[in-house]
């Protein structure tokens, strides 16, 4: 594996093995640069940048207009971009209750 940049989006099953053992794991590939962690549920991504000595840097986006910067490729991904066909359903909700709510 040669990657410089990895992309997850994490699930409610999945999001607390992606930001331990599996980060963990990745962090032993030398090539990689860059790890992001999309949160499905919220307008949340985490980016960790490596840094020199083997450290990582942990910057955190919540904001819509908030910009993340890949610093590997220089390029600039708004949130608003990112999460732009994303519906956030309340979490634990089947979503014809959603509906069912909505006409009420």
């Amino acid at each position: 594996m040669n990657s410089q940049v990895i992309i997850e989006v994490l699930s409610n099953s999945t999001k607390t093995d992606d930001r331990s053992d599996k980060f963990k794991f990745y962090q032993t590939i030398p090539t990689l640069q860059e790890y992001i962690l999309i949160d499905q549920s919220q307008v949340y991504v985490e980016q960790y940048c490596k840094l020199e000595n083997k450290l990582w840097s942990y910057p955190h986006y919540h904001e819509e207009d908030a910009a993340l910067v890949f610093n590997i490729f220089q390029v600039e991904v708004l949130l608003v971009d990112v999460n732009r066909k994303v519906d956030f359903a309340p979490e634990n909700e089947p979503e014809n209750e959603i509906e069912e709510n909505k006409e009420e």
